[in-house]
């Protein structure tokens, strides 16, 4: 048990090392030896339990989209689902979630980025879309059964909520505005059109 707990911090040493690095330098410029010097290891310990940069963004990646996405159906199972409250409110959170963690936004971006030149990193970004459109299609499909939304395409919705969330993300990057703010008005506008 202990050897598995020394391993498990190790692993997240380096996660965090490489968050840190991937942040402030960007992904192509970062180089392991920055990552070994920032997590205090050698390169035998980062391949260890890493084969290279790359599996350690997609880690970093494959976390921080686990945790949103749970923190996300927490939300939605224990409330209502209410559209102003699935889409308006728990969308606002996830906004300010993302933005909460300035390296894990930045990293994302990056990935994002890469997912238009690099095959594999566009394979990952579509599966965390099919990951979100798997948890969404439904509840909006709940929605419109329960008779409190039209009978839209679910799967073109939950795809438009993913571009405008995504739309959001990039804008805050470069655009000072108050994006969870944002979310709410330009959502609960959306809602207008298609509330039954």
């Amino acid at each position: 048990m202990a050897v598995h707990a020394t391993e498990e911090a190790r692993r997240a040493q380096i996660l965090e090392a490489a968050k840190r690095c991937f942040a402030r330098q960007g992904y192509h410029e970062t180089k392991v030896d920055d990552i070994v010097r920032e997590a205090g290891l050698s390169k035998g310990a980062l391949y260890w339990y890493f084969k290279g940069k790359e599996e350690l963004l997609d880690a970093l990646c494959d976390s921080f989209v686990k945790e949103t996405q749970e923190d996300f159906l927490k939300g939605s199972a224990v409330k209502t689902l209410d559209p102003d409250y699935l889409i308006c409110d728990l969308g606002a959170m996830l906004v300010e979630r993302v933005l909460s963690d300035p390296e894990h936004r930045l990293i994302w971006m990056e990935h994002w980025s890469m997912a238009s030149r690099e095959a594999e990193s566009r394979k990952k970004v579509s599966d965390v879309h099919q990951g979100w459109l798997d948890i969404l299609v439904p509840l909006i499909k709940k929605n419109i059964k329960e008779g409190k939304l039209k009978p839209v395409d679910p799967r073109q919705l939950a795809m438009g909520l993913m571009a405008l969330f995504d739309g959001i993300l990039t804008h805050q990057s470069f655009q000072d505005m108050d994006a969870p703010a944002l979310w709410r008005s330009t959502t609960r506008m959306l809602l207008e059109g298609i509330r039954q």
